[in-house]
């Protein structure tokens, strides 16, 4: 019981910390860019974050290009998506026998599998996002081996245009893809 009291204790304590930290992301993004985007702070609670993830800030849809069309192929053609889902397919899975362990063997409550499920879930999302941010590399790697610099470069910097200015630490904590800034140095 003891022992339990600990690890409760200790998840409380990530819990805090990890609102903290949101919070500080959250200051720190509105001192860089100054756009207040309303009810921004909800991300700061950690278990609506969980339900509810960050869109990908795109603001208007960007126009079809060859680098766009390679970039695309590239996906297809290294089977990034079946990846990710496979991902995603595991760490849900694992989570549900766990939970079932959890309830059936250990017998805590749902408060603590709660906090369970969220403490994994977190560290999930930052190993799914850098997966996705090694696969948007590898597909623009392929992209600029069939495209022209300039047209990488002209297809870049009109993706950054359609995007809502982001940090890399709020990107990489929040989004699937890396800003087309970080890209667009990365390639040219």
């Amino acid at each position: 019981q003891a022992k339990r009291g600990i690890t409760i204790s200790t998840f409380f304590a990530f819990l805090v910390a990890e609102i903290i930290f949101r919070i500080f992301v959250e200051i720190r993004e509105l001192r860089l860019y100054g756009k207040k985007i309303p009810f921004s702070f909800l991300r700061a609670i950690p278990l609506v974050n969980d339900l509810i993830p960050y869109s990908e800030n795109i603001i208007e849809e960007p126009i079809q290009s060859a680098f766009r069309e390679a970039h695309e192929a590239a996906h297809k053609r290294l089977h990034h998506y079946l990846l990710r889902n496979l991902m995603k397919l595991c760490f849900y899975s694992l989570m549900v026998l766990l939970i079932i362990i959890m309830l059936g063997e250990w017998r805590i409550s749902l408060w603590e599998i709660v906090l369970w499920f969220h403490f994994a879930l977190f560290i999930f999302r930052l190993l799914y996002h850098k997966l996705c941010w090694s696969q948007e590399e590898e597909a623009d790697k392929a992209a600029v081996s069939v495209v022209s610099k300039s047209e990488t470069r002209r297809e870049l910097e009109r993706l950054q245009k359609t995007e809502r200015p982001t940090s890399l630490l709020f990107a990489f904590l929040y989004r699937e893809h890396p800003p087309a800034k970080y890209r667009r140095l990365r390639h040219i």
